[in-house]
């Protein structure tokens, strides 16, 4: 919802959704330098061959266990695309501003 407009005309490069794969070919057309790619799909398709078919890095990232608060985890993927991404100042920021969220629930408990 609230990236609604920014999202609107991107090209729909994969089906999306638990159990789907990546389609290659969709990924492929769009021409991308980058793929992120959430490590419970590394197990359903080969991140190398993915690679290799979409001629695009492919980058296996694991944010933490479903519905759990790993900070550690996010922590982890942020600093990982930071470097991807060359915005490792603002990988950071984004770090401190979950784990002062967390500092304050925890404060409140």
């Amino acid at each position: 919802m609230a990236c609604d407009e920014s999202f609107r005309n991107l090209p729909i490069i994969d089906p999306g959704g638990p159990g789907k794969p990546p389609a290659p070919e969709l990924i492929l057309a769009a021409k991308l330098d980058l793929v992120i790619m959430p490590s419970t799909y590394a197990d359903m398709y080969d991140p190398d061959r993915l690679q290799t078919e979409t001629n695009s890095t492919v980058i296996v990232m694991d944010y933490g266990a479903a519905g759990s608060l790993d900070v550690e985890g996010l922590a982890n993927a942020l600093r990982i695309l930071g470097t991807a991404l060359n915005r490792k100042e603002r990988a950071e920021n984004l770090i401190k501003f979950v784990e002062g969220l967390r500092d304050d629930l925890k404060a409140r408990t």
